[in-house]
């Protein structure tokens, strides 16, 4: 999201569905900081090693914003913000996790700290984990039916063992797997065979009569209702 045309983008489709906090991962904005946006949205972001690779943001609508109590950037890969709400706090920690592939010390090095930040959070807090945790939990609840719900899609990888213990250790709920999603509709396939038939039979009836004095002509081809306009468009050459 570096380039300011995706940013605009992304606002847009905040305010078409009327959301209000949006997490965001692999920003790939330089530095840290707060971007006041159009319409009053505002931006958070944090990536401080300024490579352009990373990064992870806070995009909020201007009512957000308002009840924002404060925001802290961790570093490339988490960022924590904490607002008040009507009859509690919420509290945000934005995740950009390393890939399933990544070395066992990236991978440490990065739950560390993710629990540091956790750890400091108000208990009363309801705290959300959000972003991208690069994480596959599968659907096997014998492993731990507390953190995980009954609709997960794919079989548990070594990242999704990892966010599992995080869960477990913290009192959380991996949501992904608690409502079930409807299998993605492969769109309808169109015969081509079956449209060539129908536009050779309307070229053949209607376009060469009218452009050309092939026949059967219009007369012979369009319905009857039609025939003044068949006699008018047809020559007798």
């Amino acid at each position: 999201m570096s380039q300011l045309s995706k940013t605009e983008q992304v606002l847009r489709e905040m305010k078409q569905y009327n959301i209000d906090i949006l997490a965001l991962s692999e920003i790939r904005w330089k530095g840290v900081g707060q971007e006041t946006l159009d319409h009053g949205y505002v931006l958070l972001y944090s990536e401080e090693d300024n490579h352009h690779q990373a990064g992870v943001g806070l995009m909020m609508s201007p009512t957000a914003y308002r009840t924002m109590l404060k925001w802290t950037p961790i570093n490339e890969k988490i960022l924590f913000a904490r607002f008040a709400t009507t009859h509690t706090k919420l509290s945000f920690i934005v995740c950009y996790a390393p890939t399933n592939e990544a070395d066992d010390d990236v991978k440490d090095s990065f739950y560390e700290t993710l629990q540091a930040v956790t750890k400091d959070i108000p208990k009363h807090d309801v705290l959300c984990v959000v972003g991208d945790l690069n994480a596959k939990v599968g659907a096997d609840r014998k492993y731990c039916p507390e953190v995980l719900g009954p609709h997960g899609l794919v079989q548990i990888n070594e990242n999704g063992a990892l966010l599992v213990d995080f869960a477990l250790s913290n009192d959380l709920v991996v949501e992904s797997g608690l409502a079930e999603t409807t299998p993605r509709q492969e769109p309808p396939k169109i015969e081509k065979a079956w449209l060539a038939r129908i536009w050779g039979g309307f070229d053949t009836k209607y376009m060469k009569p009218l452009l050309t004095n092939s026949h059967p002509t219009l007369i012979e081809t369009m319905p009857k209702f039609c025939g003044p306009f068949a006699r008018l468009m047809t020559t007798a050459e």
